[in-house]
């Protein structure tokens, strides 16, 4: 767009132009701040309360951001959001946490009725059209959602808003930044009934089992995953280890299933009970689901229920093009 022009009543004179010119140099001349180019995909103006604010003063001295996508006729975002606004108030906005409001309400009047009990900012709700954009872009499938953007950066830092706030409502972790992958697997296992360290993993190529005992498609494919990693660990040794991830609703309809795995063969490790770092890691939707990832946590084959029953030892690390077979129907996760 182009830059306004100074506005000088009448016939200027010399003295009032070049203060006028002046002025608009300056404001040309000043530097955009990091907050305002990186958030700029936000449009140009937000709410703040009753009032409209430039956007690109808005999130001045912030580090993170949040976009809230919520609703007042949506159940779940009801019960979140005195939560959210608690833990606003309280703490976090003081740590340099800001949160936009991106309404899915269906009229304004709902909007405002449920934007004033939140202490926050919000998208205007005539931006109907950047609303649509913002969901596909942060691939929003369902309110209540949290999405952490850096505020000088404009990266994600996390979609798992939600469950971060909810499990450190005072910013001890804040801005959330996303475990590394060796962090999400964590240091210790089990291997059978013993516990073990991490140089169980060290070096190793990885079959990330996420499976769990309710799931009647994972009962029918835990056996045939069992009987094929028993067919090929005596070839590759060292080389590859398979660790079950539970989705299991306790610990010990976990350890009831992992015996049940080690009883068909299975002689894998298993991560400890509420470890979920790794599915959110690897967006994991629905069960069974097993990943072949390298020592650093690449993704080799996101399928790698396709190579159940017959990829050979010799295919190893069976990249994609090694597929065999095909991928049952899947529980989503619960």
């Amino acid at each position: 767009s182009s830059e306004p022009k100074p506005v000088v009543e009448g016939t200027p004179s010399s003295v009032a132009f070049r203060r006028a010119t002046s002025a608009h140099a300056l404001q040309r001349s000043r530097p955009r701040r990091p907050e305002a180019m990186a958030l700029s995909f936000l449009g140009s103006k937000l709410l703040k309360g009753g009032e409209e604010i430039d956007a690109a003063t808005a999130f001045e001295g912030k580090i993170a951001v949040a976009l809230y996508f919520s609703a007042h006729w949506c159940p779940p975002c009801r019960g979140f959001t005195p939560n959210l606004a608690k833990y606003y108030k309280e703490g976090l906005a003081d740590k340099g946490f800001e949160v936009v409001f991106i309404s899915s309400d269906r009229d304004e009047e709902n909007f405002k009725e449920y934007y004033g009990e939140q202490p926050w900012l919000a998208l205007p709700y005539g931006e109907r059209g950047l609303k649509d954009e913002l969901s596909k872009r942060y691939e929003v499938r369902g309110i209540p959602s949290l999405v952490v953007i850096d505020a000088k950066t404009g990266e994600t830092i996390t979609k798992e808003g939600r469950a971060e706030v909810t499990k450190d409502p005072t910013g001890e972790k804040f801005p959330w930044h996303p475990a590394t992958f060796l962090q999400s697997l964590g240091d210790s296992f089990l291997k059978g009934d013993q516990v073990v360290g991490k140089e169980a993993i060290e070096g190793k190529t990885l079959g990330l089992y996420f499976s769990a005992h309710w799931c009647p498609p994972c009962r029918a494919f835990t056996p045939q995953l069992a009987k094929w990693y028993a067919s090929v660990k005596g070839e590759l040794g060292d080389k590859f280890e398979i660790v079950f991830c539970s989705s299991d609703q306790s610990e010990a309809d976990m350890k009831s299933y992992y015996k049940e795995q080690i009883a068909a063969g299975g002689d894998w490790l298993c991560q400890p009970f509420g470890s979920e770092e790794l599915g959110r890691r690897f967006e994991v939707q629905g069960i069974p689901t097993f990943l072949i990832v390298s020592p650093e946590g690449r993704v080799i084959n996101p399928n790698g229920r396709s190579l159940v029953p017959g990829a050979p030892a010799s295919s190893f690390p069976w990249s994609p093009g090694a597929d065999v077979g095909s991928s049952p129907a899947c529980c989503d996760v619960q």
